[in-house]
């Protein structure tokens, strides 16, 4: 069980305090970096099919990296792929490049433009199915990770430092829940992460993602 649950709870991840400058090269795994090439394992995308909704993409450059720091040097990092409609999360146990907890390749499903606060209100406040304990996606049902009420639970808030490959850097303003379901594959589970989203200059939308757990042997970089 990943440091998200076991550590800080089923609330869902707390950040730290004081918001921090986005991650250096020295401190990111694998040697990535933004322009790296991210190759997944050939087999990988054959082991999937039929398991999972998520397809695996062919090898692509990393066009931003973004972190979201906690207390204790824990942090979330980011890769985004040129293909926009992927990135590769990081759960960092600690500060260093070699404190890897968790991989997992998300792939988005869908990202919705928010016009009002009262239309995310209606997508994600408590009449809404995002926050419920368990979601159903596609005939597959998923057990919510953030939060330990019975009913509907609220999004957690989170800060992500992002920086692109033309050296930007800008925060967006995450609230975010968690959900997943086991797989018959060893050691890998399936990932419905719904997070709205608010940039620099206020513009709010709904993302869903699905991701799978990934293991070290199934990424190469260059």
């Amino acid at each position: 069980m990943s440091w998200l649950k076991r550590v800080l709870g089923f609330g869902g991840p707390k950040p730290a305090g004081k918001i921090k400058s986005p991650a250096r090269a020295a401190e990111l795994p694998l040697g990535l970096s933004r322009t790296r090439m991210i190759s997944l394992d050939r087999n990988l995308k054959q082991l999937l099919i039929g398991e999972s909704a998520v397809v695996v993409p062919d090898d692509e450059k990393v066009w931003a990296v973004g972190t979201v720091y906690f207390d204790q040097g824990k942090r979330i990092l980011r890769f985004y792929l040129e293909n926009k409609g992927y990135y590769v999360l990081f759960v960092m146990d600690g500060p260093g490049p070699d404190d890897i907890e968790d991989i997992i390749l998300f792939e988005y499903s869908e990202v919705k433009t928010v016009a009002s606060r009262a239309e995310l209100r209606h997508l994600v406040g408590p009449g809404s199915k995002i926050g419920v304990p368990y979601y159903e996606l596609d005939d597959a049902e998923y057990t919510r990770q953030w939060g330990d009420e019975d009913g509907h639970t609220e999004m957690t808030p989170m800060t992500e430092q992002v920086v692109d490959a033309e050296e930007k850097s800008y925060s967006v303003r995450h609230h975010s829940i968690l959900y997943a379901r086991d797989l018959k594959l060893t050691n890998r589970r399936e990932y419905l992460f719904f997070s709205a989203e608010e940039n620099e200059e206020g513009c709010v939308s709904l993302s869903t993602a699905i991701g799978v757990t990934l293991k070290i042997t199934d990424i190469a970089v260059a």
